[in-house]
């Protein structure tokens, strides 16, 4: 039944994949990432300057009657753990849908945070399943809970998402990423593979780099 209701939700909701939407997709994922580096007290700064990659989903929708779902836009990127340089992105969806009573429909940002080689080649297939092809868990919040959390970074991926301008650790059991095709060919002007964008030397256009540049600032500035 989930996978028919996470169906109906990709169709009922529009995805645009032209050039100027993946340039805007970027746009709101560097406004995102800018809120979180105004905060102090919700990623630990450990879990960023280590991260193999992150995704980010700016404005997921969420919300249902019956059935709380969630769908989105994500953009990923790799971090070299030997020139600390981040990859071009690479598009994503992601899509979840759990039972439960809920009203309303919201907008949430999300942002996992790829701990492990693993969890960052879990990406290069076209689709994964969160808690079942990689492991995935809610990450822990505050500047201090690296002292009694998984620092380590047992988990591959910690979720967190943000609603009225607060981050908070958040579970994704069960959410499916699955590769933008078509998103890719309309940014890069020709068909790419996960890994020919995250692990190669594809050339980044003008918001690509401005997003690298962010990531950079986030994950270095936050002591």
């Amino acid at each position: 039944m989930k996978s028919l209701l996470l169906f109906l939700l990709i169709i009922t909701l529009s995805f645009g994949t032209t050039k100027e939407d993946m340039d805007k997709l970027l746009e709101d994922s560097v406004a995102m990432l800018k809120e979180l580096g105004k905060s102090k007290e919700d990623i630990p700064s450990d879990l960023l300057r280590r991260a193999r990659g992150v995704v980010i989903c700016p404005s997921m929708l969420r919300g249902a009657f019956i059935v709380g779902a969630g769908a989105g836009n994500c953009v990923v990127s790799y971090k070299d753990p030997k020139t600390g340089e981040w990859s071009a992105p690479a598009f994503y969806t992601l899509a979840q849908a759990s039972i439960g009573f809920q009203l309303g429909v919201e907008s949430v940002d999300l942002l996992l945070v790829i701990g492990t080689d693993r969890g960052m080649k879990s990406l290069l297939r076209n689709r994964v399943k969160l808690g079942a092809d990689v492991s995935v868990a809610a990450g822990p919040v505050g500047r201090g809970a690296s002292a009694g959390t998984d620092i380590a970074l047992k988990a591959d991926i910690y979720s967190y998402s943000r609603a009225r301008g607060v981050f908070a650790g958040v579970s994704l059991q069960g959410a499916v990423l699955s590769f933008n095709s078509e998103g890719i060919r309309a940014y890069y002007g020709e068909t790419l593979s996960p890994k020919e964008i995250l692990f190669g030397k594809v050339r980044k256009p003008e918001s690509a780099i401005r997003l690298s540049r962010t990531l950079t600032e986030i994950a270095s500035g936050r002591d």
